[in-house]
């Protein structure tokens, strides 16, 4: 059943009759959805919830307090004509003369300046020179010669002169002064537009009539508007005029009526609309009553619940239809490009590139969007008769945008949807060419070869945009900014990259192996340390035993040393190689440093260095055992290589929840060492090994340290040996 069932949604029947269904279900909920929103001048009603909720309410209130204004600010035709506006436009013919007399006086005025202008009925000059070839002469000019203009200096004028097939502007400046050109310019501008106050006088009379003439339009459709009220009663008064429909001129005339609006002076009390949106200048003379018959109100009331009644219904037709339609998209986008076997079938529309059916697809959808908008804001009333058209416009049009929607899902299903488009099939080959030669590219062809591709770019954007302003100078810089970052891309990733690459595998090939070898080493030192002690153990206990049995016994008793020296240094060498290889077992403990070093200074005796400590009142946090290790370490160094009869000094403080210990003593031999090598294992301050000691002392000390969670550093200053260890305390 279930194998039936698919082969069925599968079939191209059930995906044309799907295609058929949304293209139908789709254009019958728009063309009702624009019938519902033409015919009815919108659909309010759905969101209000009765009709003085409604905004149509707040425009008619709001109608009539314009209209009042109109008709109080108007008065009557005469007053529209005589007077109404006169002193505004008095005022702008004084601004006008004063701004044309300054142009006038600085051009009069001002010194080594020269120009003509003319616009085929006026001419203003103030020199002999008449041509644009005699102003050229000069460092700083203009030249205006009907549409061709021509400028010693770029300059951007707040006004500018307009051109025209009469219009001659030409001017020259002595000396170096730009920004006297600019003025310059600025008051001839003024006088080409102002001319003369006969002109200013002319043109203010021909605005002022054309003003006056619109005022009157609309000061007699007010009284049109406010004679033809219908249910609504105002009376409106300014202490010169009374405008009135009815009898009643008391504000507690108009509330006994439930809907109404007063305004007396500067009291407002509303019982419909909002005062928010009152457009009238209000004083203490202004009276407004306004009041709405309870019939009229009614009469709307049931109005407004009869088409919200027929929208609703319409509403949930056109979601029904809707939702049809959306289901069958569904459907067709799951099932689009996939037989019964699940496998993708491309038809014969794919073969057009990603980008080609992509703006097909835009085109077709702006299409739509623009017959809509002309749908919704120019059709009139009458639409139902046009009703058919829309319908079958727009299910052409949803029909073609399916089919470009439905293939670039099948080229997405098919992974193909980038490697089908255009640009990508281009930019590949391309990419293959340019990849091919530049590999048999030399390296420092490559890199000659990038650099001046990315400087003649910049000369070129550069050279073509320099002069440009605002946003062409802005798109120019952003476009060879993206040429720079494309270039430099383009060398990192074909010309450092590979060569980076090289060079990281050999680094961290050298690196491994150089691990590998420090951790072979370490294995063969812990080996090798372990495998001695046994027959170093037995060559002790038998020399051991030779000495028992012959006191004098010199041979055996020199074996013995040198393997009580062997051992040492084995343990030794062990030890290094634990803490270097993190095997420590540490208990840190809170130590008292002073009865560290105390205990340590009693182990040696029989030397000629004298020892001067102040470490009283320090502590660090440490194990017990190998810090012992470490100043053991530290104290034998000092008295196996410091100068007889000198004096070395362990010193102890407390700093930032740190504790420093520092010892230093004077070198019996000359240090010409270097530092960094004097922690490694088997490096002796005595070059010549001649002391005791294996060379693992302060490479110990070191690792302890460091195990214990601080830090050894050690400092020469002439023959002064000094050791640095920084613990928590």
């Amino acid at each position: 059943m279930d194998t039936k069932l698919k082969r069925i949604s599968y079939s191209i029947w059930a995906k044309t009759v799907a295609f058929l269904l949304t293209v139908i279900t789709f254009a019958a909920a728009f063309s009702f959805l624009a019938d519902m929103l033409v015919s009815t001048e919108g659909a309010n009603e759905l969101f209000a919830r009765d009709y003085l909720s409604m905004p149509e309410v707040e425009g008619e209130i709001q109608d009539i307090y314009v209209y009042i204004e109109k008709l109080f600010v108007g008065k009557n035709e005469d007053y529209i004509i005589n007077e109404l506006g006169k002193s505004e436009y008095d005022k702008r013919i004084e601004e006008k003369l004063a701004k044309l007399t300054a142009a006038q006086n600085y051009l009069n005025t001002a010194e080594e300046i020269y120009y003509y202008v003319s616009d085929g009925e006026n001419l203003f000059t103030n020199c002999h020179m008449t041509s644009p070839s005699e102003f050229r002469r000069f460092d700083l000019y203009y030249t205006m010669d009907g549409y061709h203009s021509d400028s010693a200096i770029s300059f951007r004028a707040d006004t500018n002169i307009p051109q025209g097939e009469n219009m001659k502007v030409f001017i020259a400046l002595e000396g170096n002064e730009q920004e006297k050109l600019e003025t310059v310019y600025a008051h001839i501008a003024t006088l080409v537009s102002l001319k003369n106050e006969e002109y200013i006088i002319n043109e203010a009379l021909k605005e002022r009539n054309k003003q006056t003439q619109n005022n009157i339009q609309e000061f007699f459709m007010a009284q049109r508007f406010m004679s033809n009220l219908e249910g609504i009663y105002y009376y409106a008064a300014d202490g010169e005029n009374i405008l009135t429909n009815c009898e009643m001129t008391s504000a507690n005339e108009f509330k006994n009526f439930r809907h109404n609006n007063i305004i007396d002076g500067h009291f407002f009390d509303f019982k419909i609309g909002n005062k928010a949106n009152i457009s009238m200048s209000l004083s203490i003379d202004r009276k407004v009553f306004i009041a709405f018959d309870d019939d009229f109100i009614a009469e709307k009331q049931l109005k407004f619940e009869q088409t919200k009644a027929i929208q609703q219904e319409e509403v949930r037709k056109i979601l029904m239809l809707f939702v049809i339609s959306l289901l069958m998209l569904v459907y067709l986008i799951f099932v689009s490009g996939r037989d019964k076997d699940k496998n993708i079938n491309m038809i014969t529309i794919d073969r057009l590139w990603t980008e080609l059916t992509l703006g097909s697809l835009i085109a077709v959808s702006l299409g739509f969007v623009f017959i809509s908008s002309e749908i919704f804001l120019y059709l009139p009333s009458s639409y139902t008769e046009l009703q058919p058209v829309v319908m079958i416009i727009s299910a052409v049009l949803y029909a073609i945008g399916l089919l470009f929607l439905l293939s670039l899902v099948r080229h997405a299903k098919n992974r193909t949807f980038i490697k089908h488009s255009l640009i990508y099939i281009v930019c590949r080959r391309m990419g293959g060419i340019f990849k091919t030669i530049f590999n048999l590219t030399p390296l420092n062809i490559k890199i000659i070869g990038t650099v001046c591709a990315t400087a003649l770019f910049s000369f070129i954007a550069t050279a073509l945009f320099w002069e440009s302003n605002g946003a062409v100078w802005f798109i120019s810089l952003f476009i060879m900014l993206l040429g720079i970052i494309g270039m430099s891309y383009v060398f990192i990733k074909f010309v450092i990259k590979p060569y980076d690459d090289e060079v990281s595998a050999r680094l961290k090939s050298a690196l491994a192996k150089e691990v590998r070898a420090e951790g072979l080493k370490t294995e063969l030192i812990t080996n090798v340390s372990h495998d001695l002690k046994t027959p170093i153990t037995a060559i002790l206990n038998y020399s051991d035993l030779l000495i028992k049995e012959d006191a004098n016994n010199e041979h055996a008793r020199i074996i013995h040393e040198k393997a009580q020296k062997l051992r040492t240094l084995t343990e030794d060498l062990f030890e290094v190689s634990k803490a270097q290889s993190g095997n420590l077992n540490i208990n840190k403990e809170n130590l008292n440093v002073s009865e560290l070093i105390e205990q340590t200074l009693a182990e040696f005796d029989g030397h000629s260095v004298l020892f001067r400590v102040n470490t009283k009142g320090t502590s660090i946090l440490a194990d017990s055992r190998l810090m012992g290790r470490v100043f053991e370490n530290l104290v034998g160094n000092i008295i196996k290589y410091s100068l007889p009869g000198t004096r070395a000094y362990i010193d102890a403080f407390e700093k930032g929840g740190k504790t420093y210990i520092t010892f230093k003593n004077i070198a019996n031999y000359e240090m010409n060492f270097d530092i960094d090598e004097m922690t490694e294992r088997f490096s002796r301050g005595d070059q010549s090994r001649g002391t005791d000691g294996n060379g693992l002392g302060l490479a110990i000390a070191q690792s302890y340290t460091e195990a214990c969670g601080g830090n050894l550093t050690i400092h020469i200053d002439g023959d002064l040996f000094k050791v640095v260890i920084i613990l928590d305390n």
